[in-house]
């Protein structure tokens, strides 16, 4: 679908106004196409992290959220749980966390991402068994070795 196309090519060149347009339309076409939601989320994620709006974090759990009601996914859980984060909601972030390891426990990220949640929640002996988790499933993972040789 062009408008895909379209929006990928916005949102990796940070024209994020053109690439919510582009995944707008997709939804018109697609609406009930959950990646789509997914995509048009990770825009308004990385807008709201350049800008530190709250606002496009709430659009972008937003489009999440509609994506998991269309099927659940351990990537939309996880960017959900992200968002939450961003946001402040500790708890519901952890939630998020849990429900994306019982869709898929080979999605490396999720324990990437609660294993920050538990560093920075001073919780550093689950941290390091969720990075060392990651390295199971990842072996290449810089992020998780980086992590883990900053807390060893």
């Amino acid at each position: 679908m062009e408008q895909i196309e379209r929006g990928y090519t916005y949102h990796d060149e940070k024209k994020y106004e053109l690439a919510i347009k582009e995944f707008s339309e997709a939804i018109k076409l697609q609406p009930n196409n959950p990646g789509i939601y997914g995509l048009r989320g990770y825009v308004y994620k990385d807008r709201g992290q350049e800008s530190q709006s709250v606002e496009d974090y709430d659009l972008a759990i937003a489009d999440f959220t509609k994506s998991i009601e269309l099927t659940p996914t351990a990537a939309a859980h996880c960017a959900r749980g992200i968002l939450y984060g961003y946001k402040g909601n500790r708890e519901a972030a952890l939630v998020e966390y849990n429900i994306a390891i019982q869709i898929d426990p080979n999605f490396s990220e999720t324990y990437l991402h609660r294993g920050v949640w538990y560093g920075a929640n001073n919780d550093f002996n689950k941290a390091i068994a969720d990075w060392e988790k990651v390295l199971q499933i990842n072996p290449d993972n810089y992020a998780a070795k980086a992590l883990l040789d900053r807390v060893r």
